[in-house]
């Protein structure tokens, strides 16, 4: 496993954020890791504490996992957030940092929560460099039950890939945190695997 912080939550919050302490983004698994990564593309140079969404350092992480004798490069992020969804000058900015960042890499999946409903601009962005795998049918990835706001109809997560791999099977499933789980098959050549954001 690799836990890489974003934020420091100390109070309960607005948000009815009640676990304290670091949180951030993590990659675990059962299979051999290898080549772990870890880039800044936004944020306070130092972990920041927690007080509105972008409170937090904008982190990208990707390691190496092996699978019927390949190895398969998996990333996840956490985007920078933005009132109602509407694109802003910052997140055009941590885009284009982000986006340098997976260009230097020649193949790979990248899963998270992305801050941008698809359909409108900044999600556009994302999917002029990487495929979306999410399929259409599915309108939110917002957990009505469990998300501050309630039912909002927002896919904001799913699991983007470069051309190289195929994604398949991907859904998103509730009752996981206040945005649904993203869980689906990865399949390159010939090796397979499940990936879960």
């Amino acid at each position: 496993s690799v836990f890489v912080p974003l934020t420091d939550v100390q109070v309960v919050n607005n948000y009815d954020i009640h676990p304290l302490g670091p949180w951030g983004i993590a990659q675990l698994s059962a299979l051999p890791t290898r080549d772990s990564q870890i880039y800044q593309y936004g944020g306070a140079d130092t972990l920041p504490v927690f007080h509105e969404p972008n409170d937090s350092q904008r982190m990208f992480l990707s390691q190496q996992f092996q699978k019927n004798g390949a190895w398969h490069t998996i990333a996840t992020t956490h985007f920078t957030w933005s009132k109602g969804g509407e694109i802003t000058q910052l997140q055009r900015e941590d885009f284009r940092r982000l986006a340098a960042i997976i260009a230097q890499y020649e193949e790979l999946v990248l899963c998270g929560d992305f801050n941008a409903p698809r359909g409108e601009e900044l999600f556009g962005m994302f999917e002029s460099i990487l495929t979306d795998h999410l399929p259409r049918e599915y309108a939110t990835t917002i957990d009505p039950d469990l998300h501050y706001a309630g039912a909002l109809q927002l896919v904001v997560d799913t699991i983007f890939s470069t051309p190289g791999y195929e994604v398949s099977g991907v859904k998103p499933f509730s009752g996981v945190s206040d945005h649904m789980g993203v869980v689906g098959e990865v399949n390159l050549l010939y090796s397979h695997f499940s990936v879960v954001t």
